[in-house]
């Protein structure tokens, strides 16, 4: 029997968190000795843009590590440092220029290719009255040129980083043969759910899929077939569900979904209605194919992988008592306080019912 553990596992940080937190640390550290110094030059001016900057650092920095909400945080912080630098050359002059280099370059690890050129861009644009006055224009004219070339090439690095960036989670979050979530992309989604539900309250389905007698046709049809009836069956399971859902393949002939919004009547429906429309979809003209479904509804202070083994305890049920059908994990609600190890039985639902009959019943019976 299943016991239920109320520590739901913590999320492993970002790689984005990590950088974020990481430009934060190192601005702060190297502003912070100009800070003093101009403080004890009594330069109140400059001191105290310094001091903002450093402040807004630490606070970009402990929103991220509490709130792990990275992209107000990028964005707050880059306009943060253009605008200090645009200040601080219009207060002491050409001669604190040289922070504009490494501050551009920065932008590119906090914003969006695109979105760190336009501000690139508006940064030099708001400079040049500054310096005008104060630099020959030959030389002016090399620093702009300078600036845009530094430019360019941090926006080529950033885009290939970033498409690559893309392609690399893409193989390591999506099933190749299918194109739903793999078990790693799975794991990571049920865990950010799971973090998000403790101040949101949402209830949570999950459906565990899995389709009959797979080996038996790769056997006789080849695996091709079988390959071809998946992405299929894939296929069904994505037209029916709604975006806010999720799929993910966890094994060779197993799915997942994660029905949001979905009390365990509306895990059940759902269940009910993919199951028939793979039966009616005459998959393979030689035999039928069918699927069996075990549902469950995620409890306050389960983890998603004790719901998990629990729906795997349902689907094997419905295979036990013949397949094609959708079996339930449901908890005995009727005790108060239930003796560890016996908190949840399975319940059996063998249906037969037409698609109109399932729309009709509310809710489901079980």
């Amino acid at each position: 029997m299943l016991t239920v553990n109320k520590k739901i596992p913590c999320m492993r940080r970002s790689s984005e968190e990590y950088i974020l937190l990481t430009i934060c640390a190192c601005t702060t550290f190297a502003i912070a000795p100009f800070a003093a110094i101009r403080l004890l030059n009594q330069e109140w001016r400059l001191a105290g843009i310094d001091s903002f900057l450093i402040i807004a650092t630490i606070s970009f920095g402990l929103f991220v590590w509490q709130k792990r909400t990275v992209r107000l945080a990028s964005i707050l912080l880059a306009i943060s440092c253009m605008v200090g630098l645009v200040a601080v050359v219009h207060i002491k002059g050409p001669s604190l220029l040289y922070w504009a280099y490494p501050v551009m370059a920065t932008t590119f690890f906090l914003l969006r290719p695109r979105e760190a050129v336009i501000v690139g861009l508006l940064t030099m644009t708001t400079l040049v009255p500054v310096l005008l006055p104060h630099i020959p224009k030959m030389e002016l004219a090399t620093i702009l040129v300078t600036m845009l070339l530094s430019m360019f090439s941090a926006y080529i690095f950033a885009n290939r980083t970033r498409k690559q960036h893309q392609r690399l989670m893409l193989l390591a979050t999506k099933d190749p043969l299918t194109g739903a979530g793999n078990r790693r992309a799975f794991d990571v989604k049920i865990n950010e759910i799971l973090l998000a539900r403790q101040r949101n309250r949402q209830t949570l389905s999950l459906l565990v899929v899995d389709l009959d007698f797979l080996k038996a046709i790769n056997d006789t049809f080849g695996h091709a077939t079988g390959d071809r009836i998946l992405c299929q069956v894939t296929n069904i399971i994505v037209k029916m569900i709604r975006v806010t859902d999720g799929l993910y393949r966890i094994g060779g002939d197993e799915f997942v979904v994660i029905a949001m919004d979905a009390n365990l009547a509306a895990g059940i429906k759902l269940a009910e209605k993919l199951r028939q429309l793979v039966d009616e979809s005459a998959l393979l003209a030689e035999r039928s194919v069918t699927i069996s479904v075990g549902v469950v509804e995620i409890n306050e202070g389960e983890t998603g992988m004790e719901c998990l083994k629990l729906a795997d305890k349902a689907l094997y049920e419905a295979k036990k008592v013949g397949r094609n059908t959708v079996c339930t994990a449901q908890r005995d609600s009727d005790q108060t306080a239930p003796p560890p190890n016996s908190n949840e039985e399975i319940v059996t639902n063998h249906y037969s019912r037409n698609a109109e009959e399932c729309e009709a019943s509310e809710p489901c019976s079980i």
